[in-house]
């Protein structure tokens, strides 16, 4: 889905709503993914989803350092509901062939200067 496809939200709608973020960094642990990972983690990202988890993205950063090879954004209404996601990430095939090597929780609010100026 493009950004020209997705419901245009107003600056006002997204500084009024709070979202906790979250960058959870895994390196491989040297299993190999089983057959059927990636249709997996598209069911946990599904479920993720029906549950207003979202993961903003997948990122390969094993350029970056030595430990690490996959970082996960995420996001949802309270922090419980971030810390679910990883959980529910972690049972996932991926998740069980990678091990968590850094993590760091934010929160979502307006900008001080430029309301406008909204992710």
């Amino acid at each position: 889905m493009t950004t020209d496809e997705r419901e245009r939200v107003s600056a006002r709608e997204i500084n009024d709503t709070i979202r906790y973020t979250c960058w959870t960094v895994y390196r491989r642990t040297g299993a190999v993914p089983p057959q059927g990972a990636q249709a997996d983690l598209e069911t946990v990202i599904s479920e993720l989803e029906s549950a207003d988890v979202v993961i903003r993205g997948l990122y390969d950063v094993s350029a970056l350092r030595s430990d690490a090879d996959l970082m996960v954004w995420m996001h949802a209404p309270a922090a419980e509901q971030v810390q679910q996601g990883l959980r529910q990430l972690r049972r996932s095939a991926l998740g069980a062939s990678m091990e968590q090597t850094w993590s760091a929780m934010g929160l979502h609010r307006p900008a001080e200067f430029n309301k406008g100026h909204v992710p």
